[in-house]
């Protein structure tokens, strides 16, 4: 296609057809051209130029803009919104000023000159717009195509014009003109479109006429000008051919003579530059810091550091698109051999010879003066530059030869850096420079190089070309601003140098005497076999630090025996101590640092029982001086980095503070900004006018000693650890050494001897005085969960008698004193489990207590009443432990009134303190060693008899009071003790009619029985009767009443209530739960996947009051939430908060979380790797190991689970590579694995388990396998048999369980009439549903409802559609699996929200109950009996033997 500009040359040519038949060669001629020109442009705009009086003012471009301004000015901003036409316009004009001026030259008769009619013409087509803004556009693009060609034209009127060039330009001026009045025309008559055919060359057939001729005109000219040049040229050639000859022998000799003065000049001025250069930068660091890289480079491993270099801070560096890289590391990680790693990388990248890349750097040495000073390290980097860069050394010359220009680092940095490598000069000249040792240089040098560095933070470049790359160790941090932070990259090395420290190991072990003995003695492989040993402990022990390898490699070359080497290894090198006590002497020698605070932050940090939070030592600190250490975090990021390393605490946890989740209603917002100039706009509060409360914009933070929200809670979420294990050795060592108390001289160290005691007597200090009320920084959360260990690890033979003492009265206190024992039941429910298991299920702690302490009681200490109680406790743990059950009791029992505090929570747990202390005998030899604490970690009580539980609210012999009733019913109703939970409510209320908590008992015991209407009434009257003071637990009851409108089918009315409370408060974790329940129950997924995402937005980096966690982890909501995210393709909202939920910390203490956490990641991932990377570890013995000794029950549990998840998905894989022709035998081989034993029998059989992946694995061998009967019916036969000796056994409650065995493992085993039989008993319950009666006498034989759906009707904690269903449909291929009516349409059409089973299994719907399966395996007679029909049984006993 022709562009605008061609086609405007083939008009050209057309209006010289047209115009001249006769060549232009006299003047005549081009006036007549003119004229005619201008008659037709009069013509087609009614005008007459001669009463023009503008024209004569319209001489040179700027008479026509100022003209267009002048005119346009009515349109108010014109200029400013046309400012861009203005320009094009100029731009077009310019050029038609010169041609105008020698088209004057053949036209001298004109009475108006060419110039102001073409002007004028151009001004008059702008008034016609007549500020119509489509006007203006196409005005726009018709001087933008105009000029296009006119500046091509332009050099033409630079030089003497011949005559047929003049009369080409008048002819170029004439076809404008002409354009310019038809352009006129149109817009005056409105034709918009027509204009537009104008500037596309299209409809308008005079127009288009018209260009045509102005671009045949061009080309033509063009042409004629290519001819006369040519012509003058070769006149031209003829004459310079002569002179070339002449002076070309000139020439040459003047040259010779010249290249030899310039070779001279050159060297002298060499040589002058380089004595220049010598004595101002060259300095004795210069030579030493060359000196260094060279070591450094000798001793370098090949290949080391390369996970450096593969880095994404460090490529975004080496691309120069951030100017500063820190890396930073503690002591002896190889800092300096990681700089000599990256500048000989660099040095690769950009060769050294004259280049435009430079590469500079330096080493700063603590103990050389000369290696600290910034101004030599600035004049060090000058001259490596200049030496590679030519450009730079010529800037660098000037530079230096003023004198003040270079005197001191700050002239240096100004003038030899920003002054060459600045946004001022355009060059491509770049330097990349790596400092390494920058914490080893004086405080003031490391100031003044920082804060010339942030100069480069402003540097507005595409492509960076001065870039700074630190190594130092981390309390460089100290130093750093924000302003540097924001162009900042950072890598830690932390644990990535492993590499590097293995290698090492592996290349010098062959140095070792005795390896390279033990190959010459015996064997390479044996050699071999000692090396990698000597390996693995090498780096067992290496902490990280490349140093202290090396260390331990010396001490090992010339060992010369095999257990020599594994004792060195195991002894710390002196040299590393030097290396330690060297960091703790700097620290010693600062006069800003507190050495009393330290040696508490080292003695915690040493000897606590997990990594502390920063919030957690703030707490301590606080404790000890009783004022707040407000640069903590900053001093252990700074000044003690080299000491401490800060990492993010993964997931959630208790951390720090005890909270009720009901009051979770904190201000998350916290914003960086600040402004230091005024404090007038500040809320009224913060300059003491108004209380916090007043202030409706306040926030909370005042709740949180004055931090902001985000500061506290990020402070609960980073853990302060050692930055390395030899450092806890280093300070043990010379603590236990240390007899005169002031640790070396240093002032700094540990007291071993007392620093269990110490970190004991402060947590039971923080039980003491804990207030849940308290908002701030606390210990509480380590203090009841580890004040324990703390008692039992303290060295008790140590400490004298008198020491002891204070501690035997914190004792006393907690285990006697009811005020403080209240205190000790509240705080240990939150780690119920490990309470339990130390008190009652392990004599250790007992017994430690007792025998270790008490006994060692001085009666002047203690008034004879504690006294005489601590010789009973000394002697009898159930004395000991009396004083806990008797405060249990009370707390479980009684009540200060309908608005005691503790009605807000249930008391299960006073319950089983109570249950094992009766069951503790004298010795302590309790009866409770395997303790099972699941059903309290389900809210249920030990025990389910009433008269058990009647025996337990006896002991204290407590009054039966309102509260007595009321409390006891509650225990029998989470019991399942509905009938007795009644008459006990009952009960109360005739004694008090006011008690709402009888009421919300009663109304959960109707909900139980089916009886919803009576159980909102007394829902509703308990509400109303909440007395002031506990409000709060007006959530609770609010959230029964959503879940009872759930239970009945009314989930508009679920979603309404809920909503209500919910839009009332946002941040209240119970209102979030119950708002998610209704919306689920309604499926209204859209408003669950808002709810998430605004819940988001509360979360508060990751610590204990994140509500996602809660609702996922706490609440089992992760079916609810999980199916509404998944199906709107929005599961990516919680994968950080399951991620977190997942990490190991979390499951040690709570295994149930981590298997439902897999689940949902099984459920709701698209991939599966991370769910088996999760699950595969724990069906591994060393698993359970791990956990906590308290939740060991939990294993089992969770290993099920493990099994029931890696089989489904082991299968699924084995299925999906058999349909693809590819190999299952991985997959079948992992799933065989954990359908039979290990061992085998002693035969050398095999033994199949009754699990999941059993039943599986006979199901693909079966329909997959191409194997005999034989072979797949081994994976079932357990199971079956199992289940047919259950029927004939002398126990009936167990035959219900049997059927739904036997039915599911018939179902999957293929026998489908065997299947449909046994599960037809299992559905009797189903059929009877609607009669209460027949129900009760099911229930009464354990053949309740059995089967629940298991697809999206129903979750974990909530049954949305009961167990009532119209029709149940198995699964044939994935055992255990059914779905309702609704359900299974949803698996065939592969809609379910969630993975499970597939469309393309095989489905058998079994109820109701087909006529043909009825009375086949069981036949039910009168009222609660059930027959099994023996020849079925036996049939399928004979099946399957």
């Amino acid at each position: 296609m022709q562009t605008v500009t061609g086609r405007l040359f083939l008009h050209l040519r057309s209006f010289l057809e047209r115009h001249f038949i006769v060549k232009m060669a006299d003047s005549y001629a081009f006036k007549e051209l003119w004229d005619r020109a201008l008659m037709d442009y009069l013509r087609s705009t009614d005008r007459v130029l001669q009463g023009q009086a503008v024209l004569q003012q319209l001489c040179t471009t700027e008479d026509l803009m100022a003209q267009i301004e002048t005119s346009q000015g009515r349109f108010g901003d014109w200029r400013r919104k046309r400012h861009r036409i203005l320009s094009i316009l100029s731009n077009a004009m310019r050029p038609i000023e010169g041609f105008a001026k020698i088209a004057q030259n053949s036209l001298s008769a004109t009475p108006l000159a060419p110039t102001s009619v073409v002007f004028g013409a151009t001004l008059f087509l702008m008034e016609s717009a007549n500020g119509e803004s489509k006007a203006y556009d196409r005005i726009e693009v018709l001087f933008g195509s105009l000029g296009e060609f006119m500046h091509r034209l332009e050099e033409y009127i630079k030089s003497e014009m011949n005559r047929s060039l003049q009369g080409k330009v008048v002819a170029i001026l004439a076809c404008l003109l002409e354009i310019l009045g038809r352009s006129e025309r149109i817009i005056k008559d409105g034709r918009f479109k027509k204009f537009m055919a104008v500037l596309s060359l299209g409809e308008d057939e005079k127009v288009k006429a018209s260009f045509d001729r102005l671009s045949r005109l061009v080309e033509d000219e063009e042409r004629l000008v290519v001819a006369v040049t040519y012509a003058t040229g070769q006149r031209i050639e003829g004459k310079t051919d002569k002179i070339d000859r002449n002076t070309q022998m000139v020439e040459e000799k003047v040259n010779d003579v010249a290249a030899s003065l310039k070779d001279a000049t050159t060297e002298r001025r060499k040589v002058e530059q380089n004595e220049l250069l010598e004595h101002a930068l060259c300095t004795p660091a210069h030579a030493k810091n060359c000196a260094l890289f060279g070591e450094y480079s000798e001793d370098v491993l090949q290949n080391s550091g390369e996970w450096l270099l593969a880095e994404p801070a460090f490529q975004e560096w080496i691309d120069r698109k951030c100017p500063l890289l820190w890396v930073t590391g503690g002591p002896g990680t190889g800092k300096s051999f990681l700089s000599t790693v990256m500048i000989s990388k660099l040095r690769v990248m950009y060769p050294q010879d004259p280049t435009r890349a430079s590469v500079g750097y330096f080493y700063i040495k603590e103990h050389d003066q000369h290696l600290q000073d910034l101004s030599n390290i600035l004049k060090s980097i000058t001259l490596q530059i200049a030496a590679v860069d030519s450009v730079f050394r010529s800037h660098a010359i000037s530079t230096s030869s003023t004198i003040e220009k270079i005197a001191g680092a700050k002239n240096m940095w100004q003038n030899l850096f920003l002054r060459f490598y600045g946004p001022g000069r355009e060059i491509e000249n770049t330097a990349l420079v790596v400092i390494d040792g920058l914490d080893e240089a004086p405080p003031k040098v490391v100031k003044d190089l920082l804060r010339s560095l942030e100069d480069l933070s402003g540097f507005a470049q595409r492509q960076l070309r001065l870039c700074f790359a630190i190594f130092g160790r981390p309390e460089l941090a100290e130093y750093m601003t924000p302003k540097l932070q924001r162009c900042m990259a950072h890598v830690e090395i932390g644990e990535k140098n492993e590499g590097d420290i293995s290698a090492y190991v592996k290349k010098q072990m062959h140095e070792v005497l005795v390896v390279r003995q033990e190959r010459k003695l015996k064997s390479k492989k044996a050699a071999s076999k000692l090396a990698r040993e000597l390996h693995d402990k090498i780096m067992a022990k290496s902490d990280g630090m490349f140093f202290k390898v090396v260390l331990i490699m010396n001490q090992l070359y010339d060992k010369e025996r095999v257990p020599s080497l594994f004792e060195a290894i195991e002894d710390t090198p002196p040299q590393l101590e030097k290396m330690i006590r060297r960091v703790l002497e700097r620290l010693a020698s600062n006069e800003d640092v507190s050495k009393d605070d330290l040696n508490e932050i080292l003695t915690w940090v040493a000897y606590s029982k997990r990594p502390l939070a920063i919030s957690e030592l703030y707490s301590v600190l606080h404790q000890r001086s009783g004022k707040a250490y407000d640069a903590l975090e900053g001093r252990l990021q700074g000044k003690f980095a080299s000491l401490f390393k800060l990492s993010r605490i993964p997931g959630f946890g208790l951390r720090g503070e005890v909270t009720d989740s009901t009051d979770m209603g904190q201000d998350d917002s916290c914003s960086l900004d600040f402004d230091l100039s005024s404090d007038k706009d500040e809320p009224a509060y913060l300059s003491g006018d108004a209380s916090p409360e007043k202030s409706k914009d306040a926030g909370e933070s005042a709740e949180y000693e004055g931090i902001s929200l985000e500061a506290f809670t990020n402070l609960t979420a980073i853990d302060v650890r050692f930055t390395h294990a030899s450092i806890r050795d280093f300070l043990v060592k010379e603590g236990e050494s240390n007899i005169s108390g002031d640790y070396g001289g240093l002032g700094i160290g540990i007291n071993t001897r007392t620093a269990e005691l110490h970190l004991a007597s402060t947590c039971l200090k923080n039980i003491f005085e804990w207030n849940a009320g308290n908002k701030g920084f606390n210990l509480i959360g380590y203090s009841i969960e580890y004040f324990m260990d703390h008692l039992l690890s303290i060295a008790a033979s140590r400490i004298s008698r008198k020491d002891k003492q204070p501690l035997i009265r914190q004792l006393y206190c907690l285990f006697h004193d009811e005020a403080w024992t209240r205190k000790l039941i509240d705080t240990a429910y939150y780690i119920h489990n490990k309470a339990l298991h130390m008190w009652f299920a392990d004599s250790k702690f007992s017994t430690s207590i007792r025998k270790d302490w008490l006994a060692y009681a001085l009666e002047d200490e203690f008034n004879p009443e504690a006294y005489e109680w601590l010789q009973k406790a000394a002697n009898s743990v159930k004395e000991f432990f009396r004083p806990l059950a008797m405060t249990a009791a009370r707390m479980w029992l009684t009540k200060s009134g309908q608005d005691d505090q503790s009605y807000r929570w249930d008391q299960v747990f006073q319950v089983w303190i109570l249950h094992c202390y009766l069951n503790m005998d004298e010795n302590g030899e309790d009866k409770l060693k395997g303790l099972n604490l699941g059903t309290l970690n389900e809210r249920r009580p030990p025990l389910s008899s009433p008269s058990q539980l009647q025996a337990l609210a006896d002991f204290a012999g407590i009054e039966k009071t309102q509260h007595w009733h009321t409390c006891f019913a509650w225990t029998l109703l989470r019991a399942g003790i509905i009938g007795e939970a009644v008459i006990h409510f009952n009960k109360a209320l005739e004694i008090d009619d006011k008690s709402w908590k009888a009421m919300q008992g009663l109304s959960r015991c109707y909900v139980k029985q089916g009886e919803f209407s009576q159980a909102i009434d007394f829902l509703t009257k308990a509400i109303k009767l909440v007395p002031s003071g506990i409000e709060a637990v007006t959530e609770s009851l609010n959230g029964d009443l959503t879940d009872i409108t759930i239970a009945r089918g009314d989930a508009g009315e679920a979603i309404r209530h809920s909503q209500e409370r919910y839009a009332a408060n946002p941040k209240n974790v119970d209102a979030i739960r119950d708002y998610i329940k209704a919306l689920y129950a309604g499926s209204h997924y859209d408003q669950i996947v808002n709810v998430v995402q605004d819940v988001k937005k509360l979360e508060t980096f990751g610590t204990s009051r994140d509500r996602l966690p809660m609702l996922l982890g706490g609440y089992l909501l992760y079916d609810e939430i999980g199916s509404a995210l998944r199906a709107r393709n929005r599961i990516e909202l919680v994968q950080s908060t399951v991620d977190g939920l997942s990490q190991i910390h979390y499951f040690q203490d709570s295994p149930w979380v981590y298997r439902h956490v897999a689940d949902f990641k099984f459920k709701y991932y698209d991939r599966t790797d991370d769910v088996m990377a999760m699950l595969e570890p724990v069906i591994q013995s060393k698993w359970k190991m791990n956990l906590s000794p308290e939740v060991q029950w939990g294993y089992g549990y969770c290993c099920k689970g493990a099994i029931d998840i890696l089989s489904q998905i082991y299968y699924s894989n084995a299925v999906a590579a058999k349909v693809a022709d590819g190999n299952p035998d991985c997959w079948i081989s992992k799933l065989r694995a954990l359908a039979t034993h290990e061992d085998g029998n002693r035969d050398g059989s095999i033994v199949y388990r009754v699990n999941n992946a059993s039943f599986l694995l006979g199901t693909w061998l079966r329909i997959y396998g191409n194997v005999e009967n034989a072979a797949w019916k081994s994976y079932f036969r357990p199971s079956i048999l199992e289940a047919v000796d259950m029927l004939g056994d002398e126990d009936p409650l167990n035959d219900r369980h049997a059927y739904a065995t036997l039915g599911s493992t018939l179902l999957s085993a293929g026998d489908v009439p065997n299947a449909l039989a046994a599960l037809a008993v299992t559905l009797k319950s189903l059929e009877v549903s609607s009669c209460p009666s027949q129900m009760k006498w099911l229930k009464e034989i354990n053949f309740g409802l059995w089967w629940t759906c298991d697809g999206p009707c129903n979750t974990l904690r909530t049954k949305y559609k009961g167990d009532v269903y119209k029709e149940l449909h198995f699964c044939e291929e994935c055992y255990d699996t059914c779905f309702c009516e609704d359900c299974v349409k949803l698996v065939k059409e592969n809609k379910l929200p969630f993975r499970k089973c597939s469309s393309n299994h095989t489905f058998l719907q079994v109820f109701p109950i087909p006529e043909e399966a009825r009375d086949v395996a069981a036949r039910f007679e009168g009222v609660n009996t059930v027959v099994v029909q023996k020849e079925w049984l036996d049939g399928v006993r004979r099946d399957w033997s």
